[in-house]
């Protein structure tokens, strides 16, 4: 069988304007996930005060290795049949 390679579709101007949106959208999330902490954590800082911020601070790295150690293989298990 002599099978030809067949041109794509040009898209259409849904999948254009619907993929424009969810790239606004998802650069505007991580411009936000970036800038808050900048704004953030100075305030906080002073707030809470320098020795409880390294407590804090702290607390969130032991909490990080124990979501390591718990989470770890979970999102590579699969249903036996």
């Amino acid at each position: 069988m002599n099978r030809t390679p067949t041109a794509l579709a040009p898209p259409d101007d849904s999948s254009v304007r619907r993929l424009t949106s969810n790239f606004v959208f998802v650069s505007a999330v991580q411009a936000t996930n970036f800038l808050l902490p900048l704004l953030v954590y100075p305030y906080v800082l002073r707030v809470v005060g320098l020795e409880r911020f390294g407590i804090l601070v702290l607390a969130q790295a032991v909490m990080s290795y124990g979501i390591v150690l718990v989470d770890y293989g979970f999102s590579l298990s699969a249903v036996r049949k």
